[in-house]
């Protein structure tokens, strides 16, 4: 809890406003998280791990794409990265599936 708490911290300091902060937390894991309710409301394909892949995909290609590459359309990248993310496991989790039974 101590080392969060610093890390907020910084985080808070090293940042030009709460406008900034905001923006950026709300970007963080939001874009895994949208492709995950996407694909609830629709046909069940993918599982577990083609969603926990969706927010790991969505998460780093956000955090390269933002602060590494400095990209204009980093939300955006990482919605793409999330979709893709899901759907290559939620295809594979399927071909596993036919090839078991």
């Amino acid at each position: 809890m101590v080392l969060l708490g610093i890390a907020a911290y910084g985080l808070a300091h090293g940042s030009d406003g709460v406008h900034e902060l905001v923006q950026e937390s709300s970007a963080f894991g939001s874009a895994g998280l949208f492709v995950i309710g996407i694909m609830a409301l629709g046909p069940r394909a993918g599982g577990a791990t083609a969603a926990l892949t969706a927010l790991g995909a969505g998460l780093v290609s956000w955090m390269v794409l933002e602060h590494w590459l400095h990209s204009p359309v980093a939300y955006l990248g990482s919605l793409a990265c999330a979709a893709g993310g899901y759907a290559v496991v939620a295809l594979l989790e399927r071909r596993r599936a036919a090839s078991d039974e």
